[in-house]
C-alpha cells in the first residue's frame, strides 16, 4: 500500500544540474519509496546555457515557472515563460531549458508517470523557430 510523502520545497534534497554550473534541482518526490506514478523535482537553472536537447520516452513533463524568466527549445521552437506561466510536453517531443534572462529561474517540474531512465538525447534542429506567444483564455 502508497504511503503519504510530505516534503519541503527548500529542504528537500538537492542535486547538481548537469554541468552543475546549471543550476540545482530538489527531488521533491524522485525516488520517494512506494511512489512510482509521479517525479516532482523543484529546479533553479542560474544559467542561459541550454541543457540537453532530449526527449522522454515514456514520460509526460509538466513545468511551472514559479521566478524568473525560462527559456525552453521544444520540439525546434523557442518558447519564453514567465512567473506563473506552464508548459505540457507530451512524451516523445524533444526539448531542453534555460534561463530566459539574467538572472536564475525556479519552478517545479512534474514527470508522470516516473522517469527513471527513459531521457534520450535528440538532434537539436538547425534552425529554431520562435513559438506563437499563446494567451490563457
Amino acid at each position: 500500500m502508497a504511503k503519504v510523502h510530505v516534503t519541503n520545497l527548500e529542504t528537500a534534497p538537492l542535486r547538481a544540474l548537469n554541468p552543475e554550473s546549471r543550476g540545482t534541482h530538489r527531488l521533491l518526490m524522485q525516488g520517494a519509496h512506494d511512489v512510482s506514478s509521479i517525479d516532482i523535482i523543484r529546479f533553479d537553472i542560474r544559467t542561459r546555457t541550454q541543457g540537453v536537447y532530449h526527449l522522454h520516452e515514456r514520460t509526460d513533463n509538466v513545468m511551472l515557472v514559479l521566478a524568473g524568466t525560462l527559456e525552453m527549445i521544444v520540439d525546434g521552437e523557442r518558447h519564453v515563460l514567465h512567473e506563473n506561466d506552464m508548459i505540457f510536453i507530451p512524451r516523445g517531443i524533444a526539448h531542453s531549458s534555460a534561463s530566459g534572462w539574467d538572472g536564475s529561474v525556479q519552478g517545479v517540474e512534474i514527470y508522470a508517470p516516473v522517469r527513471g531512465t527513459d531521457s534520450v538525447p535528440a538532434e537539436l534542429p538547425n534552425v529554431i523557430r520562435d513559438a506563437v506567444p499563446v494567451t490563457a483564455g
